[in-house]
């Protein structure tokens, strides 16, 4: 799509591969409501947003997989933070603009998913955007929550997914969502999730955003084949939680506790050889967090790799020349933990990172430069209380050293009540 702000008698033909929801907003000019869809070509995609009456009119008018052409709209630069589109600029429309449906001739090709398998979640890069195909098991209540930032009601309902892998998946939904696209498992519909993101707080997990789709039983020979899979034998299957082999490594049970000492042991084990690792639980306290460098980084707001200041004032991602205004801040703490057995350094990644510190890097960062007293305080907010930790233990190589790195992939309060069911299935162990 080979479009640009300083030519206004264009015309594209394309078939829209994305729809937002309509959403209400409220800012210092008042309330308004704002929908966006995406729509693509063979040379590529381009995000479409409209605001007020031309949001509402075109929430009706659009629909997901059909083809239209659009004409008089505005452009400007994309913003990269909220828009995964090839082309570099994003289509503003106004009362002039012009989007109607033209007869699909099949010129411009169909919408591709690249479905991942259930069982395949834990070895995807947290943060990506995956599509996913998966059978409704289970469907929990709406829970209503209070957004600490603005205030605001929010509602959330958790979504339990399974496919031909064997393994369940939560799936998060939230606001419009939450309350409209599914209440209840009966009938174990599929749904088809397209451009939801891959979490790793708590585990591994799927959460949909603004700009994610979802379908219940789609027309394609995917769901029909998984559906056919599920009626005739998968129904009578015990599935397994992903976060029970979380990080697609060899897995421990997640009710099982190591201590330090035979976490640390494990790196002796023949199965350390497993180029994914060995995911194991510790029940620990935090000591500290290494200060002696940032405690984050700056990321590319699509891909999470670090971005580098470049000479045009902005940050570059040397990996694809892109450019942006801002970065994406990312944790990345060492930190020290300890048991009665020993002590270990653990890598906390972003979320992870987040469920002890409470914060976002990005928020850390300006708390940092303008209220170090309140930044210093969050930092030892955690240490010196119990946490189970879930831990992948990983070979890797440093100036031809073989070492081994211990990453958390889930950190939570110790849950007293919880561990203590835990503690007495270890005590009935040792009494058998």
């Amino acid at each position: 799509m080979s479009i640009n702000p300083y030519q206004n008698r264009w015309r594209i033909r394309g078939r829209v591969t994305n729809k937002g929801s309509l959403r209400k907003y409220q800012n210092a000019r008042g309330e308004g409501q704002v929908m966006s869809f995406e729509i693509a070509d063979d040379s590529g995609s381009i995000k479409v947003a409209c605001f007020q009456d031309m949001a509402k009119q075109m929430s009706s008018k659009i629909v997901m997989g059909r083809t239209y052409t659009i004409a008089k709209a505005n452009l400007k630069q994309a913003d990269a933070r909220f828009n995964r589109c090839t082309s570099e600029w994003e289509m503003m429309l106004n009362n002039d603009s012009e989007v109607e449906p033209f007869e699909d001739d099949g010129s411009i090709a169909q919408i591709k998913y690249n479905f991942v398998t259930i069982g395949g979640l834990g070895a995807m890069e947290p943060g990506s955007f995956l599509d996913v195909l998966g059978v409704v098991i289970e469907v929990s209540d709406i829970v209503e929550l209070t957004s600490r930032s603005t205030g605001d009601l929010l509602l959330k309902r958790s979504i339990t997914l399974t496919d031909r892998s064997e393994k369940s998946i939560g799936l998060t939904l939230w606001g419009d969502l939450a309350q409209n696209l599914i209440s209840t498992a009966e009938g174990n519909p599929i749904l088809l999730c397209k451009g939801v993101r891959r979490g790793d707080f708590q585990g591994v997990s799927l959460d949909s955003l603004r700009s994610s789709f979802f379908e219940l039983n789609p027309a394609l020979d995917e769901a029909f084949a998984l559906k056919g899979w599920y009626d005739a034998t998968g129904k009578s299957v015990k599935v397994e939680s992903v976060n029970n082999m979380v990080g697609g490594g060899i897995g421990l049970n997640d009710t099982e506790r190591l201590t330090i000492k035979e976490g640390m042991e494990l790196k002796e084990k023949d199965q350390m050889n497993d180029p994914k690792g060995i995911v194991f639980t510790i029940r620990a306290v935090l000591t500290m967090i290494k200060k002696d460098r940032d405690l984050w980084y700056p990321a590319d707001p699509e891909t999470n790799k670090k971005l580098v200041p470049s000479s045009t004032g902005k940050w570059r991602n040397e990996v694809t020349s892109k450019e942006y205004d801002n970065p994406n801040y990312r944790y990345v703490l060492n930190v020290n933990a300890q048991d009665h057995t020993g002590t270990m350094w653990l890598s906390f990644f972003d979320e992870a990172a987040q469920a002890i510190i409470g914060k976002s890097a990005m928020e850390m960062s300006d708390l940092q430069e303008f209220r170090e007293n309140e930044y210093e305080r969050l930092l030892e907010a955690p240490l010196l209380k119990p946490y189970v930790l879930r831990v992948r233990a990983k070979q890797d190589t440093w100036q031809d050293e073989v070492r081994v790195k211990y990453q958390v992939l889930k950190a939570s309060p110790v849950d007293f009540r919880a561990e203590s069911s835990v503690l007495m299935e270890e005590i009935g162990k040792h009494l058998q």
